[in-house]
């Protein structure tokens, strides 16, 4: 059987990064996330749908997909509703690797942590090496019959959902440097009035 499991480009020491920053993720974390279900179920269809497209595979597919809801979530309201039929609905495995990946750059970017994550040379590989490390019993993913591992194939749904994530992230922080201009702007305008 042909293995198929990338290597990290940059060997980072997940566990002391873990220990130094106090990275934690609590099931009250967890339970903290359940309204924001929806959007990150949506993602995760989305990064199911990246991740098959880096591996064309059937069995892959069945591991990270499935075709049709099977019970009626309130959290694949959003992939009903947007999706036009590209975006999948996700498995649990998926699911559950985009809301760690998104607690995990939440704890990032906390205050105690934010100068040291976004001093960081490269967050992407930061951010990938941590979330494996808060995932590494993926016991739901199995090799496939065209060999493909599941670290193989879980790094390619975590690289979607880490390229996603940091996305937002810059771009809420952008528009709140924006707002922030703005409102200086407009508040020097007053006083010069």
């Amino acid at each position: 059987m042909q293995e198929l499991c990338k290597t990290c480009r940059t060997t980072l020491d997940a566990a002391k990064l873990v220990e130094d920053h106090c990275i934690k993720i609590t099931a009250d974390d967890i339970k903290r996330k359940e309204p924001n279900m929806p959007a990150i179920t949506y993602i995760a269809g989305f990064c199911a749908h990246a991740a098959l497209k880096k591996l064309p595979c059937e069995s892959c597919a069945l591991n990270l997909t499935t075709e049709e809801r099977e019970l009626q979530l309130d959290r694949n309201i959003l992939i009903e509703n947007l999706s036009r039929g590209a975006v999948k609905f996700p498995q649990p495995v998926v699911v559950n690797a985009v809301l760690q990946t998104q607690l995990v750059l939440e704890k990032l970017s906390e205050k105690e942590n934010a100068t040291w994550f976004h001093a960081a040379g490269n967050q992407r590989e930061l951010l990938l090496c941590l979330s494996k490390h808060f995932l590494s019993n993926n016991e739901d993913l199995d090799v496939c019959f065209k060999g493909h591992h599941p670290d193989t194939v879980l790094h390619n749904v975590l690289h979607a959902a880490a390229n996603t994530l940091l996305k937002n992230y810059v771009n809420v922080k952008t528009d709140n440097l924006s707002a922030k201009k703005v409102e200086e702007q407009q508040r020097k305008l007053r006083t010069l009035k």
